[in-house]
């Protein structure tokens, strides 16, 4: 209020009190002048005047009922608490009718404790316009006016706040809004209590019994009124929500046109009152919803305090619920936005540095600090089978970084770290959960084949290198094998070795390096007819295996290979033993043999020979060309041990490899005894088995069994290793069993030398077309 206002006041209540005491003068038996000469003096703040008019008023009638209370409210101005509280006892036994008002003014005095009171938020019901002067909602125009300007002279509040209360309660249309948000057809004992005890701060917990005894529309406005001073607990808020929802429009405008027919005040209608009623429930969750705010216990309750609610399929509380996460969405918008604005800077600083740790560090960080804010929101659009459009929009946003990182930088390391933030995000939402799951797999490959062309290349290049050496290399495995102590290409081929097995070994491919020097073995015998060479090459990575170990199946690959060309080595020797009939060392290789046969076939031929050279150890007396013609029959059955007469089946089935632990059985090791030039076309065979081949059908099959382990060799993918199995089954499916003649399959064998190297680099382009090069684009709804 200014100065001049102030000023105006004083002199307009110094006019009245002269004319009072004018009055005075003229008849000094004037009570009600005494009297309110003592209100305009306590008005002025002149309680010691005043005190003594209102001892003249009761000196002159002892019954004055409002005399009493007057005094009653001077004494508490003065500090005196008891005398305050002794003279509204006697006003309220003189004037009983009038006992509501002197009894919250009593309330008032009994409230001024050690304790402050629980003034409210946003929500006060100590704000109601029946509250703040002290009436029932039963009350008259006439004890409205009254009440008010006790109020003024009690200087309650400020003047314009009661004089917008006596307006309020004063005016039909507006009364409605302090009927429906103060004590509707509550006793006004029970009322009294409650404002007592808000008034001298009690707590919530320590008005239950009291507030048990409300109806659901009283009881809504009080624990509101807590609850904007305070944060409620989860007991709090269920009770806030639970009362809210059994407020019913027709109960409440029937309460209030009783009331106001009583008092002879227009009706109202109930669409007045729903409006009201939802207005003023709004405006209870809104104090609510605000006072509790967002730190991280606040969101961490709320977000129970949802889950809570929304368990309960049937709970009459779920239409309320609506309006509690839209509220507490608009309260977190300004600090979710600042937090939206550190992911961004952190998304940017990883386009900047793609390989730094401490940008990922810093996106996962902001990600679940800003998804935290959002948890209670996300809560209720679970519950709705709905996706919350601001998570989505962030996740796309976070999923284009790692498509850029991956398509545009091929960052596929850096991308896929951001994938794994995300998923750790926003692996709640149905749809981008898949999305993520593939899109992670997709990257790991991307990353295993960026690393197995690092890592991998230089032994590659050694191993085609020797591929295209092989006398040399066999010269130097035969001196010094394979190992540190090797020499020349092949010490250069193992040091390569031991670097890519020692970069490998923690990594999806650590098979790779095995096999790419496995096929160096392969090639030595099948190309090139150097068994004891590859023979000496597989021991040496044997005994490395010794120290730094493969998976268990590359080991039983290699042991494998390490057999056949161990009786490739022997069928050699036998071959050389029968034709230059040393019937001794025959017998001992057919011994020998039979240790390293597998084939039940070839077991039994191995044992016919060895009983067919025995007899003959202890026979020598037979004759010589017998021992021509079984020798013959040795070699034969060494170059095709399925031949039978003119015709003749293979069988090709290589395992599927794997990065992971998968098995890779080895390529049959063979040996080639005819050399027949031809030509070097290529036909596809039918699908199927037994089928007679032409000489094209069968360079095919043997091409195409070249191409197939070269690409082998490649693999470290899964879209790789599918490829790879898709060629194998269709291969299978034609080649795996056929009958030839041996004149054709001769003549193809023949030119498989000379084609080698080709073939080999068509095989490894052929695995380059089952990988892919970036991440797709999938169209995203936005």
């Amino acid at each position: 209020m200014s100065d001049g206002v102030q000023k105006s006041i004083e002199n307009d209540l110094d006019a009245q009190i002269a004319e009072l005491t004018a009055a005075i003068s003229r008849n000094p038996r004037d009570l009600k002048a005494y009297r309110q000469r003592g209100l305009l003096k306590a008005r002025m703040r002149r309680y010691d005047d005043a005190l003594n008019d209102f001892n003249r008023t009761l000196a002159l009638d002892p019954n004055d009922a409002h005399a009493y209370g007057l005094r009653a409210l001077v004494w508490a101005r003065k500090g005196d608490r008891d005398r305050a509280l002794v003279d509204f006892d006697e006003a309220i036994r003189l004037a009983p009718q009038n006992g509501e008002l002197y009894r919250s003014h009593r309330d008032r005095v009994l409230a001024e404790s050690s304790r402050a009171p629980i003034e409210g938020g946003d929500f006060s019901i100590l704000k109601n316009p029946f509250v703040l002067l002290g009436l029932p909602p039963t009350a008259a125009p006439a004890l409205v006016k009254e009440a008010y300007e006790d109020a003024v002279e009690d200087e309650v509040d400020d003047v314009d706040v009661l004089m917008r209360a006596q307006q309020t309660l004063m005016t039909p249309r507006l009364r409605i809004e302090a009927e429906v948000g103060g004590f509707l057809d509550v006793d006004p004992r029970l009322t009294s209590q409650i404002v007592s005890n808000i008034r001298v701060g009690a707590t919530i917990d320590e008005i239950s019994e009291q507030l048990g005894k409300l109806h659901s529309l009283p009881r809504s406005n009080v624990i509101a009124h807590y609850g904007s001073a305070l944060p409620l607990e989860m007991a709090g808020l269920c009770e806030l929500i639970a009362a809210q929802a059994t407020v019913t429009p027709g109960a409440v405008c029937d309460a209030i046109n009783d009331v106001r027919e009583e008092i002879a005040l227009g009706r109202v209608d109930r669409e007045q009152v729903s409006e009201a009623l939802s207005k003023l429930l709004d405006r209870q969750t809104k104090a609510v919803i605000e006072r509790l705010g967002f730190s991280d216990g606040a969101t961490d309750l709320f977000d129970r305090f949802v889950s809570k609610i929304t368990a309960d399929a049937y709970s009459p509380t779920l239409f309320r619920l609506d309006v509690y996460v839209r509220t507490f969405a608009q309260i977190i918008a300004p600090e979710l936005s600042k937090r939206s604005e550190a992911i961004e800077a952190a998304c940017e600083a990883i386009k900047k540095s793609p390989k730094s740790q401490s940008c990922r560090a810093k996106l996962d960080t902001a990600l679940q600090s800003w998804i935290s804010l959002l948890r209670p929101v996300q809560s209720y659009e679970i519950h709705r089978q709905r996706e919350d459009a601001t998570t989505r929009e962030m996740y796309i946003k976070v999923r284009d970084l790692a498509l850029w990182l991956a398509n545009e930088k091929k960052e596929f390391e850096s991308a896929g770290k951001v994938v794994e933030i995300a998923t750790g995000v926003f692996g709640h939402l149905p749809r981008a959960a898949a999305q993520m799951k593939e899109e992670a797999a997709q990257l790991l490959d991307l990353r295993n084949e960026q690393l197995a062309e690092e890592i991998l290349t230089p032994l590659l290049q050694a191993c085609e290198a020797a591929n295209k050496s092989h006398r040399a290399i066999e010269s130097e495995l035969l001196r010094a094998g394979f190992g540190p102590g090797s020499t020349g290409s092949v010490k250069a081929l193992f040091d390569k070795f031991a670097t890519a097995v020692g970069s490998t070994a923690k990594l999806p491919f650590s098979d790779a390096p095995w096999r790419l020097v496995r096929e160096v073995a392969i090639s030595l015998n099948n190309d090139s007819s150097a068994p004891r060479a590859a023979e000496n090459l597989l021991q040496g990575i044997l005994d490395f295996a010794d120290h730094k170990p493969p998976t268990a199946e590359m080991i039983k690959a290699l042991r494998e290979d390490q057999r056949v060309v161990r009786k490739n080595q022997v069928e050699a020797d036998l071959g050389k033993s029968l034709q230059a009939e040393k019937w001794g060392e025959a017998e001992k290789l057919a011994e020998r043999l039979l240790t390293l046969e597998t084939d039940e076939e070839n077991l039994k031929s191995a044992r016919q020979i060895r009983e067919t050279v025995s007899a003959k150890h202890k026979a020598v007396v037979r004759t010589r060309w017998f021992w021509g013609i079984a020798a013959a029959g040795v070699l034969i059955w060494i170059v095709a041990s399925n031949d039978n007469n003119r015709s003749g089946t293979t069988n090709y089935r290589p395992s599927p490899p794997s990065y992971s632990a998968t098995t890779n059985s080895p390529t049959t090791m063979t040996r080639n005894d005819a050399f027949v030039p031809g030509d070097t076309s290529e036909t596809m065979p039918a699908v199927g088995s037994g089928l007679s081949l032409s000489r094209s059908n069968i360079r095919y099959c043997s091409y195409q069994g070249i191409r197939l382990e070269a690409a082998r060799s490649m693999i470290t993918t899964e879209s790789q290793r599918q490829g790879f199995n898709t060629g194998i089954d269709d291969f299978n499916s034609r080649c795996s069993n056929y009958r030839y003649r041996q004149s054709d399959k001769n003549a193809v064998d023949a030119e498989l030398p000379g084609k080698r190297y080709a073939l080999d680099a068509e095989g490894r382009a052929l695995a380059a077309t089952w990988q892919s090069n970036s991440l797709p684009r999938p169209r995203v709804n936005r």
